[in-house]
């Protein structure tokens, strides 16, 4: 039996015997590539699947669903869940969800949801034009200073991830101009 066969009849269990911890201890042990694979597999669960995971992982998942599927499983969602996913996203992400959404008023609500901060950062990236460098890039960077040593860059990285919970990381190395 196929791996993505074995997972799905492990998931009809757990959701027929209504086992939700069960469904949430083993939703939270798959890779997120295996989630989305799930959600494909089974559309009528995926929201159940976002509103049981962990917070940062049904964000991981949830931002790797196409556009269609996102808008499908948002529809379904819990208030709750909505605005900790909305308020949990990569600011890149949430400005791409937000732009792909037609319902200007859904948008305006969901940005209601955001603190202060996030919502001055998501309205300014929403400014941008489509399909923009400044609408597709993420506002969080970490510059590195010319006099720091690998083992400075290093703990300084580590602090942001803690702080992000979650990072996609580009480096880009820059000649020194005098």
């Amino acid at each position: 039996m196929e791996e993505l066969e074995m997972q799905v009849e492990q998931i009809e269990q757990f959701i027929e015997s209504k086992d939700n911890e069960g469904l949430q201890a083993y939703l939270n042990e798959l890779n997120i590539s295996d989630v989305e694979a799930l959600i494909d597999e089974l559309p009528e669960y995926g929201h159940i699947f976002i509103e049981t995971l962990n917070l940062n992982r049904a964000v991981n998942v949830f931002r790797i669903l196409d556009f269609p599927t996102q808008e499908r499983i948002f529809k379904k969602l819990s208030g709750a869940k909505i605005s900790e996913l909305i308020n949990e996203m990569p600011p890149d992400d949430r400005t791409s969800f937000f732009s792909e959404l037609k319902d200007g008023d859904v948008v305006k609500q969901l940005i209601i949801l955001l603190p202060p901060q996030d919502r001055k950062e998501a309205l300014s990236l929403l400014g941008y034009p489509e399909d923009s460098v400044g609408r597709l890039m993420t506002p969080d960077y970490i510059t590195v200073k010319p006099h720091w040593n690998i083992i400075e860059f290093l703990s300084i990285f580590a602090v942001m991830v803690k702080i992000r919970k979650q990072l996609m990381c580009y480096m880009s190395l820059m000649p020194q101009v005098n």
